[in-house]
């Protein structure tokens, strides 16, 4: 029997304990992050070395935050290629929320394919920047490479880059064999509007249980599916299929249909109220839709999202970043505190 359980939970006497519990959790990370906002920018990177986590989180959250330095740049630069695992997987995390499609070549340059724990952080990397100019590199690594993770993950990235200039390789990946690489190519087509993927993941939906074919399946014709897909997905059995997955898929094909045809600024108002609700999938999705369109409606409500702060604030906050955006104090504050 676990404490959630147990009748001390339920009891009067239990119920000090309980709150001091929940308390002593709260100071503990709010102490992490405290402590953060007084370090210099070396010393947070030296954080990554702790053996407590909370601080190594604090350090990373308050460097995100921080945004981009030259010389914090460099540093984490080099430390993708000398420090452990981890460390690997931290400064490839913040080089894809600071870097810009000027650092692309450079970043490319590091990536190490021989060891996929560290090359699986840095495709990341490049697509959080977004920038077209990691296309071609990437679509190299998809087409050359042998591990099966790389190529999904080269395959993930691709579609959120979103450019029209990679459907080439999209395609050929979208006949693989392979279930899995087939589903994440018709997945990155449908990320750019491209509805080629819908009929495999139509026929998976009828003849697949397991969450990681039934995920992508789900997503691609939740992107890019027809008013029947909706139907389809409205109608699916929530026993066999993951209803959360479900639901989002509706929501977004919902969205989609209802705003073809939408002017760019009604657009952006619907992609705004999308992201208030409280799916987190569904709000940053909606939040980097925000963000490509790059308009100066939708970037106005990425700056409405980010004074409001939470969830949504911190995921605008770090596009904002992309469109040169620099946060103020108070708003950086303000993000500690939610």
């Amino acid at each position: 029997m676990n404490f959630l359980d147990s009748p001390m939970r339920h009891s009067s006497a239990g119920r000090p304990l309980w709150a001091f519990l929940i308390f002593s959790l709260f100071l503990a990370f709010s102490s992490s992050f405290a402590f953060a906002q007084d370090l210099t920018d070396r010393e947070l990177i030296q954080k990554f070395k702790s053996p407590s986590r909370a601080q190594r989180s604090g350090a990373t959250e308050e460097l995100i935050i921080r945004g981009r330095s030259p010389e914090t740049f460099e540093a984490l630069s080099n430390l993708t290629r000398t420090g452990t695992f981890e460390e690997n997987y931290i400064a490839w995390t913040l080089l894809g929320e600071m870097g810009k499609g000027e650092d692309v070549p450079r970043l490319m340059g590091l990536i190490d394919l021989s060891n996929k724990l560290r090359a699986i952080p840095a495709i990341h990397a490049l697509g959080r920047i977004g920038h077209p100019s990691a296309v071609p590199k990437l679509v190299d690594i998809l087409e050359s490479a042998r591990d099966r993770d790389i190529r999904l993950v080269c395959l993930s990235t691709l579609g959120e880059i979103g450019v029209a200039g990679s459907r080439g390789a999209l395609l050929h990946a979208l006949g693989s064999s392979d279930l899995e690489v087939s589903l994440q190519a018709g997945l990155a087509l449908a990320k750019t509007g491209d509805p080629r993927g819908c009929p495999r993941a139509r026929q998976v939906l009828q003849n697949e249980k397991k969450p990681r074919f039934l995920a992508p399946a789900l997503e691609t014709l939740g992107l890019a599916g027809t008013q029947d897909d909706l139907d389809l997905l409205s109608g699916l059995e929530k026993r066999r299929h993951p209803a959360v997955l479900v639901n989002r898929a509706i929501s977004i094909s919902g969205f989609q249909l209802r705003s073809r045809g939408l002017s760019d600024r009604a657009k952006a108002d619907s992609y705004s109220d999308l992201a208030k609700g409280r799916d987190k999938f569904i709000r940053n999705w909606a939040i980097r839709r925000l963000s490509k369109m790059g308009t100066e409606r939708s970037l106005g409500h990425l700056k409405v999202h980010l004074e409001k702060g939470g969830a949504a604030g911190l995921a605008a906050a770090s596009e904002l970043r992309k469109h040169g955006f620099k946060l103020r104090r108070d708003q950086r504050r303000k993000l500690h505190v939610e």
